[in-house]
């Protein structure tokens, strides 16, 4: 099937700045995501609050570096499909993280959020 899937090498500037901008924006919002659930658990756990200090945004900093680890393990190896100057071809389903890391990404958030309803309602 013919996509409209470039390989890094294939890409002009502007489209490899906006991917690094997008695999940080992701990062960091992963990472808020999961720190908000971090800080009510603790809070709901612990019974006082630890958002004053607020060393939760803490947590942001680790995952959003996975985050963009992750998406330069993805460049290399688009990198290293280019330079067997052979033509390969990728098979790639719903759940190739190479090819669909946006849906674990989404999925995750979806998951924090639902993972504080139970927590906020807790009294």
């Amino acid at each position: 099937m013919k996509t409209n899937n470039k390989e890094w090498q294939q890409m002009p500037l502007s489209e490899k700045l906006w991917y690094l901008i997008l695999s940080v924006f992701y990062g960091v919002m992963i990472g808020f995501m999961t720190s908000i659930v971090i800080m009510v658990a603790s809070e709901k756990i612990f019974k006082q609050s630890v958002s004053e200090g607020l060393p939760w945004l803490l947590i942001i900093v680790p995952i959003a570096l996975i985050i963009f680890l992750i998406q330069m393990i993805r460049i290399e190896l688009s990198i290293g499909r280019m330079e067997g100057k052979k033509e390969s071809i990728k098979t790639a389903n719903f759940w190739d993280w190479e090819t669909n890391l946006q849906f674990y990404g989404m999925a995750w958030i979806f998951l924090t959020l639902l993972a504080t309803i139970p927590l906020v309602l807790l009294s």
